[in-house]
């Protein structure tokens, strides 16, 4: 017999595979709906605890956990767990008791658990305690329904009683001394610890007594949270009465600040109307063609076409010619903006060869996986470079302290969203949510322009609108170089209507061979080229993702607590 050793290898490697990770597979789906814990105390100060919890399945199931951990002193004895008062099978393991009780989806089963806790009751000099956790916050499951109810050995008087974390305030004595933590919906990984003090005489069976008194100290708590109470409703009314006020004043501020705004763009508005010449067609030249299609865009990136049209810019200047079909050289390399002169060093001499640039060289360049780093270094040096000459200009006002005056009121305006939610103020609370994001949107958008970036902005935005239906007649009244970045400016920015009218110039007559002195020749090649730029662009883009996990760990009570699951 021939063992294919290949075979069994991959047949070992399934099944480490497949054993490694039941607990994903095999998970099993349910909710506790109800979980009732009735404690009855006895003389000796055990604890005899029956616990009623009803589970809904939505998967099939092989039983329920229960984990309880006794606090030092005492001890948890005596374990079971029953169905319809019929036995259920039990395994103790490792401080969590496996109840077997097999079952399929869409099934409610509900468990009666009993136990006694030994030692359970600490006797005081003037009371005798009971402080537990029932489960802490290492329980991995949520309780739809829980509640809670502590009896004494026999009918008693003067109880004092307090709960924690969700058991707060839950609190309530009932005729003959009991107490009962009506406590609801309790997430997972949530505690809810119980205290209750009893008449000392109760707890006869009790050996071991404390010389201090208890109750001082449970009374000196309830004390305080009811001082907390107060204090929290005082603050809640003031707040509210206040409210109406700050926020209102809030509203005033910023309405004003939106009018004093208005106000000085106006008068932004007139200054460039009294001392600027609106141009017939073609705004004159400011800034270069990159530049002012960016500018004017208000993209966050220069995308390929204002990349091609930077490169046609660089022939329209006269530092670049074509020689043959896609196939471009540099004349003169002493471009005056350092962005054209980046430009140039990175297309004709690092993608390039010796000055030259084509589009089988882009191809090749960007196709080679060692060259994708520094084809985007340099196009985002390229990109700063245009930005730079940008901010040279002086387009923009300077508004640093208005804009940090905005963060700060969004900030107040925030910290007092925090306190309205924290006592229970949802209405004003979102009312503020609303103020602090106008706040935060005024600051991050509000960036005014200068008379000049004004009026830079106005004459391009109203080229876009005169292009579209610009007339064949009156592209002969003007120059040659306005017509050649007219066509660049049209190639380079990013709109329907005017790639619609783009498109209808050029099929015209589409056998037509422009040369470099026709104006359309740019706005054939500038629109042509960017699918270039496009596709190098694309091959030399690389993403990076990563992860993270995190832990918790938890426990109750003087080491009491525990948690309830599903096998």
């Amino acid at each position: 017999m021939v063992i294919d050793l290949k075979r069994l290898f991959a047949l070992m490697t399934f099944m480490i595979i497949l054993f490694s990770i039941p607990s994903v597979v095999l998970a099993v789906d349910y909710s506790i709906e109800s979980m009732e814990i009735d404690v009855q105390l006895k003389q000796n100060g055990d604890a005899f605890v029956t616990e009623t919890q009803t589970y809904h399945f939505d998967s099939s199931f092989n039983g329920i956990t229960r984990t309880l951990k006794a606090k030092e002193g005492s001890r948890i004895i005596d374990y079971e767990a029953k169905e319809k008062g019929e036995p259920l099978q039990v395994e103790f393991e490792e401080g969590m008791y496996k109840i077997y009780r097999a079952g399929k989806a869409s099934e409610t089963v509900t468990v009666v658990s009993t136990y006694t806790i030994k030692d359970a009751v600490e006797l005081y000099k003037d009371a005798g305690q009971f402080y537990w956790s029932f489960f802490d916050s290492n329980n991995p499951s949520a309780y739809e329904n829980l509640k809670i109810t502590i009896h004494p050995p026999v009918p008693s008087s003067d109880t004092v009683s307090i709960g924690y974390q969700r058991a707060e305030n839950k609190e309530k004595v009932l005729d003959d001394g009991s107490v009962q933590f009506q406590i609801g919906y309790v997430p997972s990984e949530t505690s809810a610890d119980v205290r209750v003090a009893f008449d000392r005489s109760v707890f006869s069976g009790v050996n071991k007594v404390e010389e201090s008194p208890i109750k001082p100290e449970i009374l000196g708590e309830i004390k305080k949270r009811e001082e907390k109470r107060q204090a929290f409703e005082e603050r809640k009314e003031k707040l509210a009465s206040s409210s109406n006020m700050i926020l209102g004043a809030f509203g005033i501020i910023l309405l004003l600040l939106l009018f004093i705004v208005w106000q000085r763009k106006q008068a932004t508005k007139m200054e460039v109307a009294q001392n600027y010449v609106e141009p017939f067609f073609v705004p004159e030249e400011i800034m270069s063609v990159p530049a002012t299609i960016f500018y004017n865009s208000g993209i966050k990136i220069i995308n390929t076409e204002v990349l091609s049209a930077a490169l046609f810019d660089l022939v329209r200047q006269g530092y670049v010619t074509q020689t043959e079909d896609e196939t471009f050289k540099v004349v003169k390399d002493n471009a005056t903006r350092e962005h054209e002169r980046h430009l140039i060093e990175w297309l004709f001499y690092k993608v390039g060869k010796d000055g030259v640039f084509s589009s089988d060289y882009l191809k090749d360049y960007t196709d080679k996986k060692s060259n994708a780093s520094t084809y985007q270094n340099d196009y985002h040096q390229w990109d700063r470079l245009v930005r730079e000459e940008i901010k040279s200009h002086q387009l923009f006002k300077k508004v640093t302290s208005f804009r940090v005056g905005l963060g700060i009121l969004a900030i107040l305006l925030i910290g007092l969203v925090i306190q309205y939610f924290i006592h229970d103020l949802i209405i004003q609370g979102l009312f503020g949510i609303f103020l602090s994001l106008c706040f935060i949107v005024f600051a991050l958008s509000y960036r005014p322009r200068t008379a000049k970036g004004l009026k830079i902005k106005q004459d391009w935005d109203n080229f876009l609108q005169k292009y579209v239906s610009f007339e064949e007649k009156d592209w002969d009244k003007l120059h040659s170089d306005d017509q050649r970045r007219a066509f660049l400016y049209s190639a380079g920015v990013v709109n329907h209507e005017i790639t619609k009218k783009n498109d209808e110039l050029l099929n015209k007559d589409p056998l037509e061979n422009y040369g470099v002195a026709n104006p359309m020749y740019f706005l054939l090649f500038a629109t042509m080229f960017h699918g270039h730029f496009d596709t190098a662009h694309a091959s030399s883009t690389t993403s990076s993702t990563s992860s993270f996990s995190s832990t918790s760990i938890g426990g109750g009570v003087g080491g009491s607590g525990g948690g309830s699951g599903a096998f």
